[in-house]
């Protein structure tokens, strides 16, 4: 499909062919009559309804493809956005893992055997109490 430049311009030259052949349809009409004349603007009437409809439809058609096209585009931006954010993940965890970082599961591990001994140790504090 063309590009909406080019198609834009074929729009135009078409327009200004049709206008110069209303201009010498009137022309004409000046020196042959009347019914000549209005039967020139019946027909041209037609094919201005005609060519207002092709018009719009190739408009609304360029307009669809250009939509679907930025739509594609940042779908691809999105998913290739994704796999950089992911692969930067998983780099980073390696470099902490190998500097011994600890994870956030491990530190929940050791919260939980924390307080496992901290409750240990109270009960054996509250066993040997004196009373």
């Amino acid at each position: 499909m063309s590009s909406p430049p080019l198609l834009v311009a074929g729009i135009a030259g078409l327009t200004r062919k049709v206008w110069l052949a209303g201009l010498g349809a009137v022309a004409m009409a000046g020196e042959g009559g009347g019914m000549l004349f209005a039967a020139l603007v019946e027909e041209g009437e037609k094919v201005e309804t005609q060519t207002r409809q092709v018009t719009q439809e190739k408009v609304e058609a360029v307009k669809t493809q250009w939509e679907h096209t930025v739509e594609d585009l940042r779908d691809r931006a999105t998913d290739t956005f994704d796999g950089v954010e992911q692969l930067v993940e998983d780099r980073m965890a390696r470099v902490l893992l190998r500097l011994g970082v600890a994870t956030s599961e491990d530190v929940q591990e050791l919260i939980v055997r924390i307080e496992n001994i901290n409750s240990n140790v109270n009960a054996l504090l509250d066993k040997h109490r004196l009373p």
